[in-house]
């Protein structure tokens, strides 16, 4: 079918719980892969870390970035058996992740003024 792959997007935290946390590892992959591997710094990014992260790497190399842009809402179940949740951590037991608008925006104002 195809021979080979132009263009590979790869999200990365760069080994670390979070790509902030990670940035010099990021900066190496960005600098060694050249065009055909798109590095997508991910986990960890948000209105707070996202300005820095991108600011600490070299300048250009940041396309995109990969992030939920989520807050926890209520879930709507009304019968909720004990140790049967939706497989959140217990405080988050019977919510729902949702991805906000308002965070993505949030971030997005601080790419633009980068």
């Amino acid at each position: 079918m195809f021979t080979r792959i132009d263009v590979l997007i790869r999200s990365h935290s760069g080994g670390a719980p979070s790509a902030p946390d990670a940035v010099e590892t990021i900066a190496h992959l960005m600098g060694t892969t050249g065009d055909s591997i798109s590095i997508m710094p991910g986990s960890g990014i948000n209105q707070h870390t996202v300005g820095n992260l991108v600011s600490s790497l070299p300048r250009g190399s940041v396309r995109e970035v990969h992030l939920s842009g989520g807050e926890w809402k209520p879930g709507q179940a009304i019968w909720r058996k004990i140790g049967m949740g939706m497989g959140a951590p217990t405080d988050h037991e019977w919510d729902i992740w949702r991805t906000s608008a308002n965070k993505i925006r949030a971030v997005r104002d601080v790419l633009d003024t980068l």
